[in-house]
């Protein structure tokens, strides 16, 4: 009997002694204002405001729910002021950006020409068909039925209004389907590194593993839409999962944005949402305008996916983990190393290297930090001229996600040089050489030592040599 006492006592201290140090844990999530793990552990652990006065006026059973909601991600304190639940208990966010210094306009002139895009295909445009994901741009409008939002709003069907910025409702116009065609692209480039189709066409249904993301007029449709003055809005950590369809689409108001680029910027940040991801703190990073996608500012030159760089009340979580581990990640496309083979550089017969923005020539991607592709070319004696760009053709390359970085070596592993312009994000490489066997180098450098510098390359340029150039090609 005395031997089940003591055992009971230490059930019971050890008992008192977890709890003390899940309370204590909770209390330093709640200090550092980082939250997720199993935290909250009630709605009193949230710093008081807005929402969590809406969280404390649920149903006890909903308000569990929700709880539980929140314990399965992770967010700052920062992240409240955007965090809406439901009466349902579900937890959804409702952002609004920065949008008002954007070195880009409506759109790039000419989009739509340079993808050889009309208003026929606008709406067929895919970056990876096949892939194991998609994320669906819906530019057409419908009726939102049979959701969570529904629910929320008590309205049987909600219509959104196809795209539509020049105020003439019907057929989009030339200037709309640049504005589309450069929202696709932007939102492909950031999602590029990934197992996922950035796709305009209606895939017909809808499954787990299906991102879908409404771009519409919040005050058009005859009808209000869930958080109409925002920006977007999304529910949080839904895709991949038994409740993917019920808790869709992301809404995404391009009334409210003003630019293509803000749009395309709130398309990539909801569709994070989606998979779990929540706010960063934006820095300024490296020399280059910058902006964290899953912050509130996208008007940089160069926006990436973060894993807190900001100060006191950055958010530590690795988007890239979370993206892969939902997504999958892209095969490698190139060798790693300068002591592989490497892939042969591509030239015409003057040595002009063949750079192709539509095709895979000269053309790459960057999938993670520690990614190193190394392609392989002869030269003659004479100057070598090499450009290595981000594959989106905007004006100062506005949008792209990967920062360059070029070496050169020679035949024997020597490094002869290396370029990386750190007020910008591509990168020339230009020097006088001997006839002889080179490798170049191309990979991806900035913030968190280039963590989020990830995305598509495109080689151009010039090979000195002639004949020479030729019989030393490898």
């Amino acid at each position: 009997m005395q031997n089940r006492k003591n055992r009971f006592a230490v059930f019971m201290l050890s008992g008192l002694l977890a709890l003390s140090a899940s309370v204590a844990a909770e209390s330093v999530h709640a200090a550092r204002g980082y939250f997720g793990h199993g935290a909250p552990s009630e709605a009193a652990a949230l710093p008081a405001g807005e929402f969590r006065s809406s969280l404390e006026s649920l149903p006890a059973g909903d308000q569990q729910r929700a709880i539980q909601w929140l314990q399965s991600i992770e967010f700052t304190g920062h992240d409240l002021k955007a965090m809406r639940v439901d009466r349902q208990g579900g937890i959804y966010y409702a952002d609004r950006f920065v949008t008002g210094k954007s070195s880009s306009g409506r759109s790039s002139a000419g989009a739509a020409a340079q993808q050889g895009v009309s208003a026929d295909s606008v709406l067929k445009l895919h970056s990876r068909p096949g892939a194991s994901y998609t994320i669906f741009i819906d530019f057409d409008g419908g009726h939102v039925e049979n959701t969570a939002w529904n629910a929320s709003s008590g309205a049987a069907s909600l219509q959104a209004a196809p795209y539509n910025t020049n105020g003439k409702p019907g057929n989009f116009s030339a200037a709309e389907v640049d504005e589309m065609v450069d929202i696709w692209r932007r939102v492909a480039e950031d999602f590029s590194p990934f197992e996922v189709d950035v796709t305009t066409e209606d895939p017909g249904s809808l499954g787990p593993k299906t991102a879908w993301v409404l771009v519409t007029d919040s005050k058009a449709g005859g009808n209000s839409l869930p958080e109409a003055a925002a920006d977007s809005t999304a529910y949080i950590n839904t895709l991949g999962s038994t409740i993917t369809t019920y808790y869709t689409p992301a809404f995404v108001y391009h009334n409210n944005l003003g630019t293509s680029a803000a749009v395309a910027g709130a398309v990539s940040h909801s569709t994070g949402h989606l998979v779990g991801l929540s706010h960063d703190i934006d820095v300024s990073g490296n020399g280059v305008d910058w902006g964290a996608i899953m912050g509130l500012d996208h008007t940089g030159k160069l926006t990436q996916w973060s894993k807190g760089s900001g100060g006191g009340t950055a958010n530590p979580q690795d988007d890239i983990a979370i993206l892969m581990g939902r997504m999958g990640m892209r095969n490698d496309d190139h060798d790693d190393s300068r002591f592989d083979s490497g892939t042969p550089l591509e030239l015409d017969a003057l040595g002009r290297v063949i750079g192709d923005r539509q095709g895979s020539a000269n053309h790459g991607v960057i999938e993670d930090r520690d990614d190193i592709d190394v392609f392989a070319f002869g030269a003659g004696a004479g100057t070598l001229d090499i450009v290595v760009e981000p594959q989106v053709p905007t004006a100062g390359h506005d949008g792209a996600n990967l920062d360059i970085q070029v070496s050169l070596y020679d035949a024997s592993g020597k490094r002869l040089l290396r370029q990386d312009a750190r007020n910008d994000v591509a990168v020339r490489l230009k020097k006088q050489l001997p006839a002889g066997r080179y490798k170049l180098e191309v990979t991806g450098v900035g913030p968190d030592s280039g963590y989020g510098s990830l995305g598509q390359y495109v080689i151009s340029g010039s090979v000195p040599g002639g004949g020479k150039r030729a019989s030393l090609a490898p």
